[in-house]
């Protein structure tokens, strides 16, 4: 039976006992790949913990086993701690300069990096020990990938399927480089044969999910990334691609969108803002003012933490790339709390609100600090 069809506690049970490494070794090997979705018996923070054990005990009976290592690289790639695995992988190669094994991964992270110098230097290697293996194909599509050369890395996805016609992450990558190419068709049918080979292969519909997105076909949209959440529950992109979804079918979808949002503030932290700033947005649609304003306060607050906004003083502008649309989004949340704030009768918070407003965003937004703040001093002047 297939292990992932089975209970793993009676999988576990059926295994011989004793201190054999390669009972430990399967069942890391296992447990690693229920690492990346969730099922009906193991959540991924119990497959994680599971994981653990069995690892322990390999790493103190093959420390230098190559294989090992390899499973705690692969470990901290599907946790998305990339900065560990890539230097995991590096110990790999240094140990075995030879080995071509998780390469595609190694590329996988080096690609999501963007460190184009080390992916080259990955790519060539593997092209110098074997042209003809489906991971030294898929390294080299990656390179172009990262390139922006979408033809050329299309064509290297396919020679990897050449080699292996169930190579499941080719075809997922393929799918994505049609995305780019902006053919749906072709990434449709990508997604497909990946679903195919692993219908676990969360990213494959996610894809799903993305492409009928652009085809504005919402309610095929939102099914796939039903699929991807499903498998990546802890996973706040996931939730926030329904919840966009939801909002896109209409206002009747507002409550699932909320959830979803809501949802995504349980997970993971990397869509931690997004997911603030579209429950802000959407409450305040709703004229609940006061969640609005809870939900705006987290986003000011979550700013303060992480980005280069001070709490008494202007934003500041650290002129990386979308900046501008985050600062805007930060003015519009000083500016609703502004008003919240003042039609409670907390002028000095509206103040404070409002001076950062005026010093640091854009000149449309500091024009309305400026409107509100004319209107307070009015109201006092009345009173």
């Amino acid at each position: 039976m297939d292990p992932r069809h089975q209970s793993i506690d009676k999988l576990d049970a059926e295994l011989p006992r004793g201190s054999s490494w390669m009972r430990h070794a399967f069942m890391a090997h296992v447990l690693l790949e229920l690492l990346t979705t969730t099922t009906t018996t193991h959540t991924p923070v119990q497959s994680a913990e599971d994981f653990a054990v069995h690892y322990r005990v390999l790493e103190q009976l093959l420390p230098q086993s190559m294989f090992v290592i390899g499973l705690r690289a692969v470990r901290h790639y599907n946790m998305r701690e990339f900065e560990e695995a890539g230097r995991l992988f590096a110990q790999l190669q240094q140990l075995d300069p030879y080995r071509l094994e998780l390469s595609d991964i190694h590329s996988n992270i080096l690609f999501v990096m963007e460190d184009r110098a080390r992916l080259s230097e990955l790519a060539h290697r593997c092209a110098e020990l074997d042209r003809f293996r489906p991971e030294t194909c898929c390294v080299i599509g990656n390179y172009y990938s990262l390139r922006k050369e979408h033809e050329k890395a299309v064509g290297y996805f396919q020679r990897a399927l050449q080699l292996d016609r169930n190579y499941l992450a080719a075809w997922t990558l393929m799918g994505h480089e049609f995305i780019e190419l902006k053919n749906t068709a072709a990434a449709i049918d990508a997604y497909r044969h990946a679903v195919d080979v692993d219908e676990r292969d969360y990213r494959a519909w996610y894809g799903l999910g993305k492409t009928y997105e652009m085809l504005n076909m919402p309610h095929y949209a939102c099914n796939y990334y039903s699929r991807a959440a499903a498998l990546r529950p802890y996973d706040s992109r996931m939730w926030c691609a329904l919840g966009n979804c939801y909002e896109l079918v209409g206002s009747v979808q507002r409550t699932q969108a909320i959830a979803c949002y809501r949802r995504a503030l349980a997970g993971s932290a990397e869509c931690e803002a997004l997911a603030i700033g579209r429950l802000a947005k959407l409450h305040e649609d709703d004229d609940d003012r006061s969640k609005a304003a809870y939900y705006y306060q987290l986003l000011y607050e979550h700013a303060v933490k992480n980005t280069g906004v001070n709490a008494t003083g202007p934003f500041v502008d650290s002129g990386a790339s979308g900046v501008a649309a985050e600062q805007d989004e930060l003015a519009a949340a000083c500016l609703f709390l502004a008003a919240f704030e003042h039609d409670r009768g907390n002028t000095h918070a509206a103040h404070r609100y409002l001076a950062q407003v005026v010093d640091g965003a854009s000149q449309q937004r500091a024009d309305e600090a400026k409107a509100v703040m004319r209107a307070i001093s009015s109201d006092k002047t009345t009173e």
